[in-house]
């Protein structure tokens, strides 16, 4: 508010406009501050969360059983490759598709060399440990759609010490001719393993609900040889 005099000293107020006449600015600036607490709202946040949760879900149960997810396809399941040698210069040779029953052969060391990358290694093992196992475990992992060939891991150990693992794709360990011919086996046998596997998941499913019926069926029979009749139905109300 101003006061001011004229020529005949005459008091002259004149009131200044209210604040958001003389300025506009103050009603968008609060319009403003409400579009940004909308954004900030915990609706979008809850949103972004649950998809993630559900995938991070999804990825523990295949890392906590990946070969039940692998399909029965040859480029598709995981292979594993088991070359064990022996104290007495013999090797023991499995291969196996998911937890399936094994291939296994024995051979003499000097008919089936392994790369000299993995060899070495073992060679080396053995002269610090000369009377135990030393073992390379081959894991040959699906193949992508998009890969060429497969990624693979391998671990080296003597006995049950701790492994030495590496990892590479399938052109850099060529197998020896043995465990070639093993492994076209299994990859006949393969449609075989396949129905075989179905019919063992329908009979585990099957079995445990014909299980209680046995059990309810025998216990009434062993019984009434030892109670009387009237203890008879206090027993079998106090057990169900």
């Amino acid at each position: 508010m101003e006061q001011t005099t004229d020529q005949n000293n005459t008091l002259i107020v004149e009131q200044n406009p209210p604040a958001e006449e003389a300025s506009g600015e103050v009603p968008d600036a609060v319009a403003a501050t409400t579009d940004v607490e909308e954004i900030d709202s915990s609706v979008p946040a809850l949103k972004s969360s649950t998809p993630a949760s559900r995938t991070t879900d999804k990825k523990d149960e295949l890392i906590a059983n990946p070969l039940l997810h692998d399909p029965y396809e040859w480029d598709q399941c995981t292979i594993t490759v088991v070359y064990a040698l022996l104290p007495d210069q013999t090797v023991s040779i499995s291969i196996h598709n998911h937890k399936d029953e094994p291939i296994v052969k024995t051979f003499a060391a000097t008919q089936v060399p392994l790369p000299e990358k993995i060899s070495c290694v073992m060679a080396r093992l053995r002269t610090i440990w000369p009377d135990s196992t030393v073992s390379a475990t081959v894991v040959l992992m699906p193949k992508p759609p998009d890969a060429t060939e497969r990624t693979i891991v391998v671990s080296v150990r003597a006995g049950n010490d701790t492994p030495i693992v590496q990892t590479g794709v399938e052109s850099n360990l060529p197998f020896p001719t043995q465990i070639n011919a093993m492994l076209d086996e299994l990859k006949a046998l393969l449609p075989t393993r396949a129905l075989k596997r179905i019919e063992k998941d329908a009979k585990t499913k099957v079995s445990p609900a014909t299980k209680p019926a046995v059990k309810t069926a025998s216990k009434p029979a062993i019984k009434p040889t030892t109670v009387a009749p009237a203890a008879v139905n206090k027993t079998q109300l106090s057990l169900f």
